[in-house]
């Protein structure tokens, strides 16, 4: 007999508490391994930007006795509160990698409050980045320099905080899932 259980869980912080949304639970028996119990499970609502992770639990007993258990953990990954995933992206020619925010629940901060847009910075990342990875085989008229983690969430212009992102990519796909990040999204505010 097969008996197993997989749990999806969600947590605000990455790598921390996880709290279970829904359990999925069944049993098969031998010889046909055919199925014997099982609960169906019911669709989970995504209302907020979470990490979500599943977390399988098999135990396997034999017709002798013995039994094997298996228990994985998988890999998180970060849904905005439309249930879409964070956008991967890597530079191809710096090898630098657009990395997710550590905390789901990052909070909106007016612009009175947060670090002001530097309209120097795009001139001066350009000359970093080539100075420190050599001239790229993109046209910078072609590439929008990226606030990793917003201004508008708490970021900040330094260069570990840059990334240059294809303007498609970045217009089409990282704007919009940052617009539907936090609880609180003003009409018209720029991120």
């Amino acid at each position: 007999m097969i008996t197993g259980k997989v749990t999806l869980e969600s947590s605000t912080n990455r790598k921390r508490s996880y709290r279970d949304e829904d359990v999925f639970h069944y049993t098969f028996t031998a010889p046909e391994i055919k199925e014997r119990a099982m609960k169906v499970s019911d669709p989970v609502s995504i209302v907020d930007t979470n990490f979500w992770r599943t977390v399988s639990t098999l135990l396997a007993t034999w017709p002798n006795g013995k039994t094997d258990a298996d228990h994985k953990v998988g890999k998180e990954f970060l849904l905005n509160k439309k249930g879409i995933e964070y956008p991967k992206y890597r530079d191809a020619h710096s090898r630098i990698k657009m990395f997710e925010p550590d905390e789901a629940d990052l909070a909106w901060l007016p612009k009175s409050q947060r670090e002001q847009r530097d309209p120097g910075v795009r001139k001066e990342y350009i000359k970093w980045y080539e100075n420190k990875y050599g001239v790229p085989n993109f046209n910078w008229s072609d590439v929008d320099i990226h606030h990793i983690i917003p201004l508008a969430y708490g970021g900040y212009n330094d260069f570990d905080n840059l990334i240059p992102l294809p303007e498609d990519f970045h217009r089409q796909e990282v704007t919009p899932w940052w617009a539907s990040y936090g609880k609180y999204v003003p009409d018209g505010d720029d991120y």
